[in-house]
């Protein structure tokens, strides 16, 4: 469901690793945006829903690799723990994950805001912390055929 942003740090430059950018960039390029210019959608152009993205998706690939069901708050636990077990500078860190200033050393710091060279690098050199697979159509909902309406009867 579409939203107005909740805070003025959700509303942010987002950088990530070069290998994802390729895979999103890959993703687009094979998308069919007549109907919506949503990034994911469903065959109708209307926005995925968490719920399908979960059960269509997320779940059976988590399924196929043995491990327990999760939600979307997985990958920002996940994301958290990997920019620290890499020494990211707790600037960047804190921007990323969207988080708001705290003391004056952030105001400082804030040029580093500025400093896309600086972001890239660091991007760059942690990566994701995992393997995107090769085949990038993962990245939708499957495919399914027409279902014919029946009647109650």
């Amino acid at each position: 469901m579409e939203q107005d942003p909740k805070t003025v740090n959700a509303v942010r430059d987002i950088d990530v690793a070069p290998e994802l950018a390729n895979a999103v960039k890959r993703y687009i390029s094979g998308q069919d945006f007549k109907k919506s210019t949503y990034l994911f959608q469903t065959s109708r152009g209307e926005p995925l829903s968490q719920r399908n993205v979960l059960r269509n998706s997320l779940h059976p690939i988590l399924k196929k690799m043995g491990r327990e069901k999760c939600g979307f708050h997985a990958f920002r636990r996940f994301r958290a723990s990997w920019l620290r077990k890499n020494r990211v500078p707790w600037d960047l860190e804190k921007m990323w994950m969207g988080h708001a200033h705290k003391d004056l050393t952030d105001q400082y710091a804030e040029q580093l805001r500025e400093d896309v060279k600086y972001r890239r690098e660091w991007c760059e050199k942690i990566g994701l912390g995992f393997v995107l697979p090769a085949n990038v159509s993962q990245l939708s909902q499957p495919k399914r055929a027409a279902v014919a309406s029946r009647k109650a009867a």
